[in-house]
This record gives structure tokens, C-alpha cells and sequence, in this order.
């Protein structure tokens, strides 16, 4: 059953919402070995344990093998014991091989070597540790030797270091976009990075108290204004400090302008848009990845739709950008096997009803079951959240809803204006976008149990 979560919202209406929307064997039965004090394995057969991790138990030697011929001899005695394994560190180690097999029959033969030692265990599972790595990425990128290529809103770098200082690396093909940067948790809007033509190093953060930090910059500016290349963190007085990785879910979001953060940062309702004020940082989908911990993939355009684009438009709808890799260039396809999507959600019709006529209703709504199927195919097990947009209208809601009911991973959530939270550019603002993070993060929540 379509698991509906609605807010009680006093909707107020906003004009051209979106103009300008651009594994161990233990199954023997010979004597019992005890094991060494200080950690060391038993007698013979035991693994040497693997490096930072409680000894594994020794296997038990078997007996050594007799003579053939004669009446049947008794079982060679237990081999010496064999080279105890160190400590292991994190996750015990496993097992130790079993020791020979009994002797044939025939007087007792001298006593059986012991059985050759298992080889060395490896670390248990448990403790093996997080996998660190210097930096850590989130959204769609093409990974070319040591560099990313990226081009989708909110694609983030983020580091831990030491040092007084950090330096990004950075190639851009224009002079548009614009990088959010946040240093131990805390965003510096003062540090904005207003990247040019070329490639080259920009101060990310400096004059930092001794000891290590964490910075992230996350790309402000929305796919349609080109590519951009990382090239890498510098640190000035220090070095990287290899950490895990932040992200414990994927979440991915399909939208327009809304989703992109469009005028997120305007100060009026009527002031013209400019790139440098979106800011995909403040989005409710960048909210809702940070509450979380999960990578977040943005694949949004301002001026986009489902069926038809602003202005009647249908060429390259969302459906159709929605399979590469960058917004432009087209090419290459992104490869969906490499990230699996645990949410997905789809926030799209803005576009399709902000002209007259808007789309038709039924065509929308097959359109966007049918955009939600392809989805699914890429992630079988995801769970998709249709929004519907009360500012929007009724149709578009009732589309969306009906196309999110009928199966158990399909769900719907709401969302409108509040009564004093105002319009920027035409668009939600920041407060907004805000408490939107909040419900969208309260409804995965629900399904999910995150």
C-alpha cells in the first residue's frame, strides 16, 4: 500500500514557480590443544593469526601415520605443537588447518608428525576496519586516472587533513560555477569558490589552529553550466589523513530548478536570477543526505520536465537526461551497476503545468509511472518517493499520487509553502527548502528505519 505522508501546510501561491527553471573447520575429533598464554595459537595445525586481532583457536593435531602391515596399531600421538600465530589485529583469526590423518593399521609407528600448519587466517570480517580513503565522493563523476569529472549539482570532495591550510584543485571549462565550502562541520560563505577558465589551485580554507580537520567543497551550481574537473586537495603544514567514509546510504534525487537550489540565496521574491545565487548546499535534498549520512546523487535542470519542458518545450526532458553521466556533454551513458540507489526520489511536474494549457493529467501520470518503472530497474530493491507539489497544483498532485500507489516500494510525499516563508526569485527559499528536508527526511525515515 502507497504510504501517503502529507503535511498540514497553509499553502500560499506563487506565481511562475519556475521561470527561468534553466569463513574455520572446526569438525575434528583428536585430543584437545591448549592454547599458549599471551595470545600464541596451540599445538599443531593452528594458523598464524592475522595481523591486530585475538589469536584463533589452533586446530587440533591428528595423529601421524603408521606402518602398513600387522595387526591394527594404535593412532600415532598428537604432532609437536605448531608455530603459534600472533596476535591478530581487529576480528579473530580464523581456525587452524587439521592435523594428518590416523595411521593404517599395523603396529603403532613412532609418533606422527603433526599435521602441517593451516595457513594464515585471515581477519575476521568484524575486524577488518572501515576501507579509509583521502577523500571521499558524492554524486555522479567520471573517475579518469587520479582526477574526477563531474557536472551534476551538489557533486562533493571531502578530506580530513592536517595543517593550517588546504587548496583544492580545480578544472573548468567557463567561469560560472560556484563551490560551497564547509571546514569541521561548518559552512564558510565567505570562502565561496567563484572557480575560472582553466585549471587551477584555489584556497579552500587557511589559518587553522594546529590538529586535524575536515573540509568539503560541494559544487553550488547546477549541471547546465558545464563540467568540472577535480584534480585534487593540497594541504599546506600537514598531510591527508586517511579517514572512513562518511556515507552510510545513497539517496538519489530527480528534479528541476527546485531541486538544483535556484535562487536559494535571493534576498526577494521579483530579484532577477543569477548563478551565484543558487546553492545547491541549502536544498532539502542536500538536507536530507546530511540527515542521513548518505551520498547523495542530484540529477536536476532548471526549466526541465517530465513530459514537457518550460514553455512547452520537449526536447531533452528529464527521462532523457536522467541516463548520463553529466548534464552536457551527453555522452558517456553513466554506468547505474557502479552505484546502486537505496532511495530514489522524483520531483518533477513543476515544469510541465507552468504554461497554458499545462501537460494533460493522464498523460503526466502515465509518464511518470513510467519514469518511476525505469528506475526501478536500474535499482530493484530501492524504495521511490514521488513529491507533489501543492504550489503546483491539485492535478499534478493527484498525478503523482495515483502514480506512486499500487506497489510497496512507491511512495508519496507532500510538499507546499508555509504562510510567511515568503519566495526567492520566484522560487522556495531557503527556510523552505529547509523544513522540506526535514519532512523528506522523516518520511524516508518511516519506510526505511534509517
Amino acid at each position: 500500500m502507497t504510504r501517503t505522508l502529507l503535511r498540514s501546510l497553509a499553502v500560499v501561491s506563487l506565481v511562475a514557480l519556475a521561470a527561468g527553471c534553466g569463513g574455520a573447520d572446526d569438525e575434528t575429533d583428536e585430543a584437545t590443544i591448549t592454547i599458549a598464554s599471551g595470545g600464541s595459537a596451540g599445538a599443531g595445525g593452528g594458523g598464524a593469526g592475522a595481523a591486530g586481532g585475538t589469536a584463533g583457536t589452533a586446530g587440533k593435531a591428528a595423529a601421524g601415520g603408521g606402518a602398513t602391515g600387522g595387526s591394527s596399531g594404535a593412532a600415532g600421538q598428537a604432532g609437536s605443537a605448531g608455530a603459534g600465530g600472533k596476535a591478530g589485529s581487529a576480528g579473530g583469526a580464523g581456525g587452524g588447518g587439521k592435523g594428518g590423518a590416523s595411521g593404517a593399521g599395523g603396529a603403532a609407528g613412532s609418533a606422527g608428525s603433526s599435521g602441517s600448519a593451516g595457513g594464515a587466517a585471515s581477519a575476521g570480517s568484524a575486524g577488518a576496519g572501515p576501507v579509509l580513503e583521502d577523500v571521499h565522493v558524492s554524486g555522479r563523476t567520471l573517475k579518469v586516472g587520479s582526477t574526477h569529472k563531474f557536472g551534476w549539482s551538489g557533486v562533493s570532495f571531502t578530506t580530513r587533513f592536517s595543517g593550517s591550510a588546504l587548496s583544492v584543485t580545480l578544472e573548468d571549462g567557463g567561469s560560472i560555477n560556484d563551490f560551497e565550502v564547509v571546514v569541521d562541520g561548518m559552512r564558510h560563505p565567505e570562502r565561496k569558490i567563484a572557480v575560472t577558465s582553466g585549471k587551477k589551485s584555489y584556497t579552500v580554507i587557511d589559518g587553522l589552529t594546529a590538529g586535524e580537520h575536515t573540509a568539503t567543497v560541494h559544487r553550488r551550481t547546477e549541471g547546465s553550466y558545464g563540467t568540472t574537473t577535480f584534480h585534487g586537495f593540497t594541504p599546506t603544514g600537514g598531510s591527508i589523513v586517511p579517514s572512513p567514509s562518511p556515507f552510510a546510504h545513497r539517496i538519489e534525487i530527480v528534479g528541476d530548478s527546485i531541486t538544483c537550489g535556484y535562487g536559494t540565496e535571493c534576498t526577494s521574491a521579483n530579484e532577477p536570477f543569477s548563478s551565484t545565487t543558487e546553492n545547491h548546499w541549502l536544498t532539502y535534498g542536500a538536507i536530507t543526505g546530511r540527515n542521513l549520512a548518505a551520498d547523495v546523487h542530484t540529477i536536476a535542470w532548471s526549466g526541465k520536465g517530465l513530459v514537457e519542458n518550460y514553455g512547452t518545450d520537449t526536447s531533452a526532458t528529464m527521462p532523457e537526461l536522467y541516463p548520463h553521466t553529466f548534464a552536457t556533454p551527453t555522452t558517456p551513458a553513466w554506468e547505474f551497476g557502479a552505484w546502486v540507489a537505496d532511495v530514489v526520489v522524483i520531483n518533477l511536474g513543476t515544469n510541465d503545468w507552468n504554461h497554458s494549457p499545462g501537460v494533460d493529467p493522464a498523460t503526466f501520470e502515465a509518464a511518470y509511472g513510467a519514469f518511476a518503472s525505469a528506475i526501478e530497474a536500474h535499482y530493484p530493491k530501492a524504495h521511490v518517493f514521488g513529491i507533489g507539489n501543492v504550489l503546483v497544483g491539485k492535478a499534478h498532485t493527484q498525478a503523482v499520487k495515483n502514480a506512486m500507489s499500487g506497489k510497496p516500494n512507491r511512495h508519496y510525499v507532500e510538499f507546499g509553502l508555509k504562510s510567511g516563508e515568503g519566495v526567492c526569485c520566484q522560487h522556495p527559499c531557503a527556510a523552505t527548502h529547509a523544513r522540506w528536508g526535514t519532512e523528506l527526511t522523516d518520511a524516508i525515515q518511516a519506510v526505511t528505519g534509517w
